[in-house]
């Protein structure tokens, strides 16, 4: 196991230089601490003129969401980001694939508050704004990104599994979790210069 943010940024930096000279750089980390802000290694492939993606699970550490109709946990919030190079100000998109970030309910619990509507299920599967109940025993569950549309957001961290676990040597999401807490990474850049061309490319970002 190594520290997350050392670990994720060498990673960054490799596959910079693979990017720059193949057109793509892809890879992935495990026995990796937290890495961090997700968003922050995608506005640095960004000032190298880098399309990136990047995703992370919790290395089988910790289940917080539940399918939707389901109330107990079978996955982590397992957030991803995307970035595009755009003059000098990225296009960055980081996101959980849960209602919200499991960071964001313990802030609230330490404040004393309690959280908006939609956030999370009790242990009975009954909708709470008591952010206590996250971590009863038995736990409740942060609810999947999308609301009516839940089983986009679980499909969505259900392969975000599958790519930064599965895919790197490290660990899924199971039925007991380990310890310690990490994460394991799915890394994807990309050089638009190899691709429609870096010219065309930032032209049509920015019409947008």
């Amino acid at each position: 196991w190594g520290l997350g943010r050392v670990q994720c940024g060498r990673l960054t930096d490799r596959l910079i230089e693979k990017a720059k000279a193949n057109g793509i750089g892809v890879g992935t980390l495990r026995h990796s601490s937290h890495i961090g802000r997700l968003g922050e290694y995608c506005e640095i492939a960004a000032q190298h003129g880098l399309v990136s993606q990047l995703m992370v699970n919790t290395h089988g550490a910790a289940r917080r969401v539940a399918p939707p109709g389901g109330r107990e946990p079978r996955l982590g919030t397992n957030p991803m980001a995307v970035g595009a190079p755009h003059e000098d100000s990225p296009l960055i998109l980081d996101f959980s694939t849960s209602a919200t970030a499991e960071g964001k309910v313990r802030v609230k619990k330490i404040a004393g508050e309690t959280c908006p509507e939609g956030w999370l299920l009790n242990s009975q599967g009954q909708p709470t704004t008591d952010p206590n109940d996250l971590y009863a025993d038995p736990p409740g569950t942060i609810l999947p990104m999308g609301g009516d549309q839940a089983y986009k957001g679980f499909g969505l961290a259900l392969m975000i599994d599958v790519l930064s676990g599965a895919l790197s040597g490290g660990l899924c999401a199971r039925e007991t979790p380990i310890t310690p807490k990490g994460n394991c990474v799915f890394m994807l850049l990309c050089d638009p210069a190899h691709f429609g061309g870096a010219d065309h490319f930032a032209k049509e970002v920015k019409q947008l």
